[in-house]
């Protein structure tokens, strides 16, 4: 199961957050289809700020990957990957995680990439971007 949570601005400004599981790609693809990009480019223009999407996939307590995609032009996105394998002793000791921030990407680029949350384990990630860094 994954957790998808959107976090945006209506019509009046207000920011509006709303939150999904999905099990599939194509509830994933569909959650994200129906983010307001082209809304939130205009009023991160207007105001400076801006939402996103974070998705997590938590396995137990301590192991969990996370992304964030933010929307930095009209096409155009920031996607960020946190993957925890261990806590570690005293939460940081010894513990196993790793980030990585992929350079602006295109949304189609960014899709493509999402679909690791849903068919790969948290363990599998953490081998994969660990070796990127």
């Amino acid at each position: 199961m994954i957790d998808v949570n959107c976090n945006y601005h209506d019509e009046n400004a207000q920011v509006v957050n709303h939150q999904y599981q999905v099990k599939t790609y194509d509830e994933l693809k569909e959650a994200i289809n129906q983010y307001p990009w082209h809304h939130e480019i205009e009023q991160f223009e207007q105001s400076g700020e801006g939402g996103g999407i974070t998705l997590s996939k938590q396995q137990d307590e301590f192991v969990i990957v996370s992304y964030l995609l933010v929307p930095i032009d009209f096409d155009v996105a920031s996607l960020d990957v946190d993957v925890r394998l261990s806590r570690g002793w005293l939460g940081f000791i010894g513990g196993k995680s790793v980030s990585y921030s992929y350079p602006p990407l295109s949304y189609k680029d960014a899709l493509g990439i999402l679909k690791e949350i849903v068919d790969s384990s948290v363990e599998h990630l953490y081998q994969q971007y660990r070796l990127k860094k």
